[in-house]
């Protein structure tokens, strides 16, 4: 039995409604949502029984892993590019009041905002304003004094080298510019990131340790890290971090405008995004999600696949660290993260993802061009940056701005060669599947714990149950 709860409001009501009348639905259950959506009822929750394998494992997973308490709600839509395919709410969006998940709440990205902010970027490469091989110092004059990590343990003892070559733009793209987050404060340039106060996106950092205030705006805050040595040498590694904020600036100095004011002129508005945003506007913050801490933990997340059938995961305990009231996210802040910054509805964002999905353009409305979203989809890691861990292990590549998944088999999975995905630190994920025009989002809202394994076997089911005969 899949349980279905459906808010009829600005793009949710047009597509899903529309997509009920070309997608074969059960006839009760089509008959009571075209019902809805002609006499106007704003909410309804509609019980019927699945059409399809798949869509009923879906919503098992699902609905196994609330029971299990991985997550609190959990919120599926899958559409194509003819409208929405498969769509399921179930759940919590906060568990100490009981408020039921709503399909039009809001989530924090997380770093789902990477792929935006890239594709951001790229329609800047449309238009002749930026070149994928322009030297990031070209628009951040402060990373022409960049320089590489080689030894020491303590600011007195650092020793740095010079760069073989600039960091490009492609770089910031696809994580080769050897910039990386502060994850571990033991690590020596991890430590100076806490030092001079660069920020993750969380808006939950620490402010810096060298006495300073933090960083007011998103240029700043990068002259601060063009101070700190990279990681590596630029195209020698994968190095996961802050590159996509430095894209973020890179965006900013091009066009002259705060990065949020560009994500939605040339991006929010042309898709008709109209609940994306850096800040959740003051109407909006009811329909913010809270986020949960997992406090159990079975599986370790070292890799970006790791596949689990959602049996073998043990129950886990769930702890509020974040509701609307008080959220950091319900208030302005100074710095747009186009690596993290984002809050969305499911709805949006895969409006985004389908217009990637589509090659460039959705509802005929073309923000990217062909050749753009091509390159974004195809995997372009130097081979030496391929082989870190988690990567080529797992069949994976990476374009710009997207992970590719070139060899499911490696990681037992049946989601098709060449589809582009990730993830934000939420739990959340989404993923586009170019050869079938396909797009995807699954959204919860939870730090660690086990159910990034659970979304993985949802994606899978979605495609091992339509190969069963």
């Amino acid at each position: 039995m899949t349980i279905i709860i459906i808010l009829f409001r600005e793009n949710i009501l047009t597509a899903f409604c529309l997509s009920i009348l070309r997608r074969s639905l059960s006839a009760a259950l089509a008959t009571v949502i075209l019902s809805a959506c002609a006499t106007g009822v704003t909410a309804q929750t509609v019980a019927a029984t699945s059409d399809s394998a798949r869509e009923q494992r879906v919503s098992e997973i699902a609905e196994e892993a609330i029971e299990k308490r991985l997550a609190p709600g959990v919120l599926t839509m899958i559409r194509d590019a003819e409208g929405m395919v498969f769509f399921d709410a179930r759940g919590l969006s906060d568990m100490e009041t009981a408020r039921p998940l709503r399909p039009d709440d809001l989530f924090r990205m997380y770093s789902m905002t990477k792929p935006v902010a890239t594709s951001v970027a790229m329609i800047l490469v449309d238009d002749g304003t930026l070149s994928l091989d322009d030297p990031v110092s070209k628009w951040i004059p402060s990373f022409s004094g960049a320089t590489v990590y080689e030894s020491g343990t303590t600011l007195e003892n650092f020793k740095t080298r010079p760069l073989d070559r600039p960091v490009l733009i492609r770089d910031l793209m696809q994580h080769t510019a050897g910039l990386g987050y502060p994850f571990s404060q033991s690590d020596p340039v991890s430590a100076l990131f806490v030092y001079r106060g660069i920020e993750t996106g969380s808006r939950a950092d620490s402010p810096p340790a060298d006495g300073s205030a933090p960083p007011a705006t998103l240029g700043e805050m990068v002259d601060r890290l063009a101070t700190i040595p990279l990681r590596t040498q630029p195209g020698e590694a994968f190095t996961y971090g802050n590159a996509t904020d430095v894209l973020g600036r890179v965006i900013e100095a091009a066009t002259g405008q705060r990065l949020s004011t560009v994500m939605a002129e040339r991006l929010f508005e042309p898709l008709g995004m109209k609940d994306t945003f850096f800040s959740v506007p003051d109407d909006r913050h009811d329909r913010l999600t809270s986020a949960y801490r997992a406090i159990t933990q079975a599986r370790t997340q070292d890799a970006i696949l790791d596949l689990a059938d959602i049996d073998s995961l043990p129950a886990g305990e769930l702890a509020r660290v974040d509701e609307a009231a008080t959220s950091p996210f319900s208030r302005p802040y100074p710095i747009d993260f186009g690596g993290a910054g984002l809050v969305s509805t499911a709805d949006d964002y895969l409006r985004f993802a389908q217009m990637i999905a589509n090659g460039g353009v959705l509802d005929g409305a073309r923000v990217l061009s062909e050749e753009s979203v091509a390159q974004m989809l195809t995997g372009s890691l130097p081979e030496k940056a391929r082989q870190t861990p988690g990567l080529a292990g797992r069949g994976l590549d990476f374009g710009l701005g997207f992970a590719i998944l070139e060899d499911p088999s490696i990681s037992g999975l049946s989601i098709p060669s060449g589809t582009a995905f990730w993830g934000g630190a939420a739990s959340t994920i989404f993923w586009v599947d170019p050869g079938n025009q396909m797009s995807g989002v699954i959204l919860t809202q939870v730090f660690g714990g086990d159910f990034r394994a659970a979304y993985l076997g949802m994606i899978d089911a979605w495609y091992r149950e339509s190969e069963s005969p």
